[in-house]
């Protein structure tokens, strides 16, 4: 009887503590529901960014969105890079940084490439507020061929 009894109390303890899923409400921050992911930056509202290749030429553009309050300069560090051989090959690479304009921050850049091979860009995109670094986010892009 007294194994019983003990075996009672440990499954009783043991069902306390199992883990089980909850759901978030909606994000007030956001103003997304709750099956959407969304990170949390310091200064970086949102972001996008697109490869193009037209005519021979690669174009890599990112724009982000950020409120000047909160960030005065963003960092773009883009490599474009083509496979080739089983592996990315960086064939052209840009690192610069820009002020906001109307709360948004643009990079655009080219470069000519060849035919038959595939392409994508990869990089980081930071915000600055007074020199000190607040969001560090990393991109890459979809994959072109050309």
């Amino acid at each position: 009887m007294n194994k019983k009894i003990i075996i009672m109390v440990i499954l009783m303890i043991t069902a306390t503590f199992i883990p089980c899923t909850s759901y978030a409400a909606t994000n007030a921050v956001w103003g997304q529901a709750a099956d959407k992911i969304a990170p949390r930056w310091t200064g970086m509202n949102n972001y996008e960014f697109d490869l193009t290749i037209r005519s021979g030429k690669a174009v890599c553009y990112i724009l982000t969105e950020a409120a000047s309050s909160n960030v005065d300069k963003v960092g773009f560090s883009v490599k474009l890079q083509q496979y080739q051989n089983g592996s990315w090959k960086t064939i052209e690479s840009w690192s610069k940084k820009v002020s906001l304009k109307n709360g948004n921050a643009k990079f655009k850049e080219s470069a000519t490439i060849s035919k038959g091979f595939t392409y994508r860009f990869t990089g980081t995109i930071k915000t600055y507020k007074n020199g000190k670094l607040l969001d560090t986010c990393a991109i890459t892009s979809t994959k072109e061929t050309y």
